[in-house]
């Protein structure tokens, strides 16, 4: 059965604790030569947090945790505390006690929304997907040159300039239309008018960019797509904008830096890049909390949706394929929480199957068991004839 809790926490004690946890996973020291030390510290730091914080309400055997966070809880993943002590034989961040292995995480941004939520009952006109992995490339020549400095402003040229090339991203979308459903537009193609235009007709949304986060004005937060020259749209998709279009989607996921963060707003939560998409329509989001390495990204990715087709709950597909990912590492460093902590489900974890590509074995699987059957019986009639 279901069971609420209202946990209150001497706010500055809590922080003090949190702080330290949240930076150990947002600026993890991959290079540091004392990894085995650093691994123990946050193991015995999340443990301290856990015991004091939730130990005593998730007591009971529990299947499912859903959190209404307030304040700086809004900033970690739960799922990367260790509920345990750390054995002293453990050598590798894999092997950590996490919470993640004990149950599935799902986060509301209020009660409000999580209540609205439940009532909703909303299908998708479809279960198709559309994916985006935008274009970075700087436009070189003149005439283009010229063109932006006219239609965008400086901020805007500024920013493309330290936009690294996401191959990462590009090859994440690439292997999800080879086993899904939908609409998958790379470089030029994944521009705002698309978005703008397509994204209302599927149920689906898949967004593998780069994002910007305005902190004092997260309206402006936004999602950067191929820079196309258009004088129309300046492919700087922000969160306002988002907030404003009639989405009826089941899913989006925003596999782009920091979307689950931004400004906290007491009644309502974060107001981030993912909170504009619920409130825009969509039932449930995976977004990210820090910035996202770009070669951990895509295999968890991949796992998550590999996950929703067997018809698994989207927080417990996300937790699956984070175990995937952890229990497949080749090494300590590539199992560290800040490289597949980022990544939550927020809102309905209810499952919701994206559409799969229908191969050529969809009907050559068939077609031969039915010859092998006329095979059978045609032989089968012979031989009784010859008698």
């Amino acid at each position: 059965h279901d069971t609420t809790r209202l946990l209150r926490f001497e706010a500055e004690a809590y922080r003090r604790r949190l702080r330290p946890l949240i930076d150990f996973c947002t600026n993890g020291d991959f290079q540091a030569a004392n990894q085995d030390s650093l691994m123990r510290y946050f193991a015995r730091e999340s443990h301290a947090f856990y015991q004091t914080y939730l130990a005593e309400a998730l007591a009971s055997p529990t299947r499912r945790l859903i959190a209404v966070a307030d304040g700086m809880m809004h900033y970690f993943p739960l799922e990367v505390l260790c509920y345990d002590t750390l054995p002293s034989n453990v050598q590798n961040y894999a092997q950590l006690p996490y919470l993640l292995r004990r149950m599935s995480v799902s986060y509301q941004y209020a009660s409000s929304l999580w209540y609205r939520q439940r009532l909703d009952n909303a299908q998708p006109d479809n279960y198709q997907i559309f994916a985006l992995a935008p274009d970075y490339k700087i436009h070189q020549d003149s005439q283009s040159l010229s063109q932006l400095k006219s239609q965008r402003s400086s901020e805007q040229i500024l920013t493309r300039r330290y936009l690294a090339p996401l191959v990462g991203a590009q090859n994440e979308v690439l292997a999800l239309s080879e086993t899904l459903r939908g609409y998958f537009a790379q470089g030029a193609e994944a521009n705002e008018t698309q978005f703008k235009t397509y994204a209302p007709q599927y149920g689906f949304l898949h967004l593998a960019a780069h994002s910007v986060l305005d902190s004092v004005h997260p309206q402006r937060t936004s999602i950067v797509l191929t820079e196309t020259l258009d004088t129309t749209e300046d492919n700087f998709l922000t969160a306002s904008e988002v907030k404003a279009l009639p989405l009826n989607a089941e899913l989006v996921v925003l596999s782009a830096c920091e979307t689950g963060i931004g400004k906290h707003q007491y009644g309502e939560g974060i107001i981030s890049m993912g909170s504009h998409f619920i409130y825009a329509g969509a039932r449930s989001l995976v977004t990210t909390l820090w910035a996202l390495n770009d070669q951990a990204a895509p295999p968890i990715v991949a796992l998550f949706y590999n996950n929703l087709q067997k018809g698994y709950e989207k927080d417990e597909a996300l937790r699956r394929a984070k175990l995937d990912y952890l229990d497949n590492t080749k090494n300590s460093i590539a199992a560290h929480p800040a490289l597949w902590g980022a990544f939550i489900q927020v809102g309905d974890y209810r499952a919701a199957a994206v559409s799969g590509r229908i191969t050529i074995w969809w009907y050559l699987i068939p077609l031969a068991a039915v010859a092998a059957l006329c095979w059978w019986a045609l032989r089968a009639l012979r031989q009784r004839r010859r008698f």
